[in-house]
């Protein structure tokens, strides 16, 4: 008697079970949008998404311009920036001195003007050029005899220093 007892116990809920998911599947059905049927010219109406929000553009710092970009890529330019050399660092008095170098950020037909360092102070140097490819060089004739110290700069820049010894 107890094994008929759960025999329809087990049936009266495996019944019930499978009505509950016909009950589901046809709700579900009955909420889906038909099918189209060969020959039918209805299409449904399309989905429309709200637009994503939109965000401010970030402010600019009127200090802090944006860098300035390399022509025709993008990218930032480099920092400008001068090197300089000296053909010989010993010189008798009236010699002739060349300091060449290579550029970088700087347009070609820039002066490059040679400064030298006097009581503290950088002061143009008689001797200018302008730069070539990023490069330059440039001659000068030392009289003053001891140690001077020189270097190149631009409108944008400035190199470092190198020194020449002059003597008689």
């Amino acid at each position: 008697m107890r094994n008929r007892f759960q025999l329809a116990r087990r049936t009266a809920a495996a019944v019930a079970g499978v009505a509950l998911a016909l009950t589901a599947a046809g709700a579900l059905q009955a909420s889906a949008a038909p099918a189209p049927h060969a020959g039918d010219t209805a299409r449904p109406a399309p989905v429309t998404h709200p637009a994503p929000p939109t965000h401010p553009a970030p402010p600019t710092h009127p200090t802090h311009p944006a860098p300035p970009t390399h022509p025709g890529h993008g990218r930032p330019a480099p920092a400008p920036s001068i090197t300089i050399s000296a053909d010989r660092t010993i010189v008798k008095s009236g010699g002739t001195v060349t300091f060449t170098g290579t550029t970088t950020g700087i347009a070609d037909s820039t002066k490059v003007t040679v400064q030298s360092l006097e009581h503290g102070n950088w002061v143009n140097y008689a001797a200018w050029t302008t730069t070539s490819s990023d490069s330059y060089s440039v001659s000068v004739e030392s009289t003053h005899i001891g140690v001077n110290t020189f270097r190149v700069a631009t409108p944008a820049t400035a190199s470092s220093s190198v020194t020449v010894n002059v003597h008689n």
